[in-house]
């Protein structure tokens, strides 16, 4: 017994794939497509709002935003007033061609 993945380019391969797999005993058949997707990632920098009573409910609630470790992995630069972070966003247009990756067992 064990497991086996097949990887073919198009999605006919992938149905004679799956009914060869049947014929010789194979079961829990699944296939996944895969296509690469490539992302724009960039840096923002965004202004952190002054709303006032922020100071006031930060020392009501014990939370101390100066302290290094309060403040995630994800932004910066809170001592200028600005919060920066990563953003990606997937380009609208993907270039490549799909494939499929069938997965099955055999007991």
């Amino acid at each position: 017994g064990g497991r086996i993945c097949s990887f073919s380019p198009c999605i006919e391969q992938v149905q004679r794939t799956c009914l060869a797999m049947e014929e010789y005993g194979f079961t829990e058949i699944n296939t996944l497509e895969i296509l690469l997707r490539v992302y724009n990632v960039r840096t923002i920098n965004l202004q952190i709002p002054d709303l006032g009573k922020a100071a006031e409910d930060d020392a009501s609630t014990g939370f101390d935003s100066s302290n290094p470790s309060n403040q995630g992995s994800w932004c910066t630069n809170l001592q200028q007033g600005t919060v920066q972070f990563k953003s990606g966003v997937p380009l609208r247009e993907m270039v490549g061609h799909t494939a499929y990756l069938t997965f099955a067992t055999k007991s």
